[in-house]
Order: structure tokens, then sequence, then C-alpha cells
């Protein structure tokens, strides 16, 4: 069973200094042009809104690579639009390449002064011809006596520590009809979340910063491969 990247999302946690956004925008878009190349958006957020919500987004024109900035966090995320459908190693250096590009420049513009938490999402894709929640049953689960299923939405959580970060790792498997997938055609969704955990900060530079992707890519691809024994 082959899967292939859809999407993958980077999250840095912490305390983002703005100021005016439109130099900051213009900086961002300055130092990323190879990979933010659309005109960067700039939100008009009143100041009392959630820090969560963002302030400014940044896009490249054929919507591969796009960002989020608010005053508490800032992600980078990359989709699949040219229906490539790479594995994961074919697409490592690109990504985590682009990725350590991206932080350098939050890190460099003191755009992010201090990051205290991280996240890193993938989401894969496999296709098939049979029922998808047939495929699920077949391949991961003993389901005989259950019955007819409708639907399958399953999640499982690991606890791990990683050098004394203490890293949660979430794996969501969900079935898709040709009607509720997005690229229109049966499907097994297969998404893992690794994040530090929520109630503790610590301080990364960027070095531990691109060092936990880089580990968190490896811990996804490895860990894949034990998934789909049988």
């Amino acid at each position: 069973m082959d899967f292939f990247v859809a999407r993958m999302q980077v999250v840095l946690f912490g305390q983002v200094v703005l100021g005016k956004k439109v130099q900051v925008a213009a900086e961002l878009s300055n130092q990323l042009a190879d990979l933010f190349d659309e005109e960067p958006i700039l939100l008009p957020v009143p100041d009392d809104v959630p820090a969560e919500i963002p302030r400014i987004i940044l896009r490249s024109k054929d919507g591969r690579y796009s960002s989020n900035i608010s005053l508490n966090r800032a992600n980078f995320v990359y989709t699949e639009k040219d229906k490539l459908w790479r594995k994961l190693q074919g697409i490592r250096e690109e990504f985590l390449t682009s990725v350590g590009n991206f932080t350098k420049a939050l890190i460099k513009s003191r755009v992010i002064v201090k990051v205290s938490r991280l996240g890193f999402i993938t989401e894969l894709v496999t296709f098939t011809e049979d029922n998808p929640i047939e495929v699920i049953q077949r391949n991961f689960l003993r389901t005989e006596d259950w019955g007819e299923l409708s639907q399958i939405d399953l999640g499982l959580l690991a606890k791990m520590t990683w050098d004394n970060i203490k890293v949660n790792r979430w794996h969501r498997f969900r079935a898709r009809t040709a009607e509720t997938s997005p690229e229109g055609k049966p499907c097994v969704n297969f998404m893992v979340d690794i994040n530090t955990v929520p109630d503790i900060e610590y301080d990364f530079g960027l070095e531990g910063i691109t060092g936990f992707y880089s580990r968190a890519y490896t811990n996804i691809e490895s860990n894949l491969s034990d998934i789909l024994k049988k």
C-alpha cells in the first residue's frame, strides 16, 4: 500500500512581534521570494481579537506554499496542487530546506523572538478501487463481528521523549468515499500529528527547531513502514 503526501504543515508557537505589518510582510516576502511570490495579505484585525487569528498571510502563486502569521504562532504549509502524488522520501529535501529557510527568515527579522512549542502535521493519502472502509478493516483492524460499518475515523496517541523534550504523536486513519474525498475518488487518509506537549514551554533556537522537524520527518517515515506491516 503506497501513501502519498497531500499536505504538510509545521507550526512554531511562541512570542511573535509584528510591529508595522506592512514592513514585516515586505521583509519576509523579500527574504522568501522563492517560496512566496504572491502579494502578501495583511488582515485588518483589531487589537482585541484573539492572538491566534492570522495577521499576515503569505502565499505562492501556484498555491503549494502558504503561511499564516498571528501573534502567538507562525505556520508553514505545503499542499499538493499538481497531483504529482509524491511519497515522503520524494519531497523530504525540498520541504525541510523550505522549512529551514522560513524559520531563518522569522528569526533574522525578529518576527518570532521566542519559540516555546513545535508541531508537525502530515496528511497522507492512498487511493483504492475498493471500499476504503474495507481497506482499513482488512489491513489494520479486526472488525468481522461488528456488522457493516458506514464510517471509520480511528485515532491513536503515543507519548515519547526526544532528548528531554516531551512529544505527542497522533495517528488518525479516515475512510473517504469518492463523494467526500477532495480528490474525487475513494481513498484512505492517514494523518500524523507530532507536537511538543502543550503544558511545557521550551525555548527552541534555530538548530533545535530544524533538528526537531528533521527528526519528526524521519519518525513519520519509519513509523509508517512499521504500521503498514501485516
